[in-house]
């Protein structure tokens, strides 16, 4: 159970030891090697949202301000980066790939998402 601390006040709350090991455990869904570099950057990750979702700063995250964050990971339409930007993409083609990885492209007035692109890929290689 993540929200396994309690406050002072006597509610159950999410301690940056406790988030750290929830989010890391969530970035390995996503990667199947991790690198120490994937690793530390995740790490990193994890105590930037802490920061910004302890929104009043009292050191833990509450079940509301957690609820927050649920939503935030299951929503689909959502990118969370696990990997750092590779060098390359400060590049002209590397910014241009990003911009297209997400925002997609512009097809007949409408914009086609990377996640349709590669459907449609998928879809004609069957």
């Amino acid at each position: 159970h993540v929200l396994s601390e309690a406050s002072p006040e006597g509610s159950s709350v999410i301690t940056m030891e406790r988030w750290v090991a929830f989010y890391t455990a969530y970035g390995r869904i996503f990667l199947n090697f991790m690198s120490d570099k994937d690793f530390d950057y995740i790490r990193q990750q994890a105590h930037r949202t802490f920061h910004a979702l302890d929104a009043d700063g009292n050191g833990y995250i509450e079940q509301r301000e957690f609820c927050m964050v649920v939503e935030v990971l299951s929503n689909p339409a959502i990118y969370i980066p696990m990997r750092p930007a590779p060098a390359v993409a400060s590049s002209w083609i590397g910014k241009q790939l990003v911009h297209l990885f997400m925002r997609g492209v512009r097809l007949r007035g409408s914009r086609v998402s990377w996640r349709a692109i590669l459907d449609m890929v998928v879809l004609l290689e069957v």
